[in-house]
């Protein structure tokens, strides 16, 4: 879960206004008040290869 938070903060880094917070369990929320949907497929994408990177690829996303 460290692993996970620290790459979707470092990610949201990128996004002006953005916020990261872990609701729960195994759960995240991003929101990015400031942006497009296209920013948040940019960012989902950002993410999952951060997170397939750093943590490892058996780690599964859902992003919604």
């Amino acid at each position: 879960l460290r692993g996970v938070a620290a790459a979707l903060s470092h990610v949201g880094s990128e996004f002006r206004a953005s916020v990261v917070a872990r609701l729960g369990g195994d759960e995240f929320c991003v929101v990015l008040p400031t942006s497009e949907l296209a920013d948040a497929q940019r960012f989902a994408c950002a993410a999952s290869r951060r997170i397939t990177r750093e943590v490892g690829p058996d780690v599964s996303l859902c992003w919604g």
